[in-house]
């Protein structure tokens, strides 16, 4: 594959952008423009560094990651979803899961807020009374 080559070209359809990079990424054309030819040459330097550096990261993906990620994305498509939203859900459901904790650590800090609040012994005791048999 021919590594991508950025150039900076004159931009004759702005009266204060006069150049312009243009570029393809994944399969969408991509342009941004500037107001000098240095401030063009400088940013096209640093975006073909980083483009090179994504595909070194592609080539050197393992075998096995590269096929979960093909087939993940086969698996989502239905759904309208992609591999990133799958990745981003799956991090707030572990973040989640984190804060969790059981039935009873939640009826002690739920009764100390009650008694917190002033709340008579009869209240409280009919709370703990029927919230144990619920967390039975």
């Amino acid at each position: 594959m021919k590594p991508i080559k950025l150039r900076v070209r004159r931009y004759n359809h702005s009266d204060s952008l006069k150049w312009v990079v243009g570029w393809r990424e994944n399969g969408k054309r991509k342009r941004t423009f500037f107001e000098t030819e240095q401030s063009g040459v400088v940013w096209a330097e640093q975006k073909q560094i980083e483009l090179g550096n994504h595909g070194i990261k592609a080539l050197t993906m393992p075998d096995e990651l590269r096929v979960m990620a093909i087939s993940g994305a086969e698996r989502l498509r239905p759904y309208g979803k992609t591999v990133g939203d799958a990745v981003q859900h799956f991090i707030k459901h572990l973040e989640a899961v984190k804060r969790s904790c059981t039935v009873a650590e939640l009826i002690e800090k739920f009764v100390a807020t009650k008694q917190r609040a002033r709340r008579s012994p009869a209240h409280l005791a009919t709370m703990r009374s029927r919230l144990g048999r619920f967390s039975a």
